[in-house]
């Protein structure tokens, strides 16, 4: 009865929330994040090194995204993710008034963005095998929009809170609320998944790792003997560079002090 009710769901009551939990935990760790260090006196360098190190998830998730199929459905690890996402999140609230914070909040930022890789891999399968090909086009455009509107609520609204807070609170207090609400938003989104998503088994053909592990091997080998695949490597990287250091060095930027070069912006005033 569960099954058919979620079946006759409408896509409706859960595309919008599962992009939105796709998008916040990213830009928890790679927007968010870098600005909470900013604030507690890390250094530049230290910021970049560290949460690009954390990205690094993001980058490497095509890796282990096949053992992903093992799964009968994608609803439960769907929902195993946005709970650890969320977990770790209040973890580094409550890590804020550490001595040893840094660290700490390094070690659950770490786990959030390999729980957030791992979900867009399961909630990307999700959408394609519960959705056809017109409903897939139809939906795209929510995806995007709910997408960004993740980005909008951690680079705007909760830059400006935590700015706010830091004003007239401390600043480890300002930044403990704002990733208590991240994490408590990250675990509602997953109870009210547990409720809307639908458990549509895997359509594909169940294999054991070690199958999936075989093939993987295959696909990695085949792809380093096309012709010229280095060039094409270089030239991606190459295309990608100057993007991805003004992503990370940008932001920062605009809090630097004007004595050595930034903006001298408040935390409310970049949001």
């Amino acid at each position: 009865m569960t099954t058919d009710s979620q079946a006759k769901r409408s896509p409706i009551t859960w595309v919008p929330t599962l992009y939105l939990a796709e998008g916040l935990p990213y830009f928890a760790v790679m927007i968010v994040a870098r600005q909470m260090y900013k604030s507690m006196g890390v250094s530049d360098e230290g910021i970049a090194f560290w949460t690009n190190l954390i990205g690094f998830a993001w980058v490497f998730k095509p890796l282990w995204s096949p053992f992903m199929e093992l799964t009968k459905t994608k609803k439960y690890p769907v929902l195993l993710f946005q709970l650890m996402g969320g977990l770790c999140l209040a973890g580094v609230a409550f890590a804020m008034n550490s001595n040893s914070y840094f660290f700490i909040t390094l070690g659950f930022l770490g786990l959030v963005a390999i729980a957030s890789a791992s979900h867009d891999i399961v909630a990307d399968g999700l959408y394609i095998s519960n959705l056809n090909a017109k409903q897939q086009a139809a939906y795209a455009g929510w995806q995007g929009a709910f997408y960004n509107a993740a980005k909008f609520i951690s680079l705007g609204g909760l830059l400006v809170l935590a700015g706010h807070l830091e004003k007239i609170a401390s600043v480890p207090t300002a930044w403990l609320v704002v990733f208590s609400l991240l994490g408590l938003l990250m675990i509602v989104l997953s109870a009210y998944h547990l409720w809307s998503l639908p458990t549509t088994p895997s359509n594909v053909d169940a294999k054991s790792a070690e199958e999936v592990f075989g093939a993987l091997s295959e696909i990695i080998i085949d792809y380093f003997k096309k012709p010229n695949i280095w060039l094409g490597i270089i030239f991606i990287i190459l295309f990608r560079a100057g993007e991805g250091q003004i992503q990370t060095i940008g932001p920062l930027f605009l809090r630097a002090a004007r004595s050595v070069g930034g903006l001298g912006l408040s935390t409310d005033q970049v949001g």
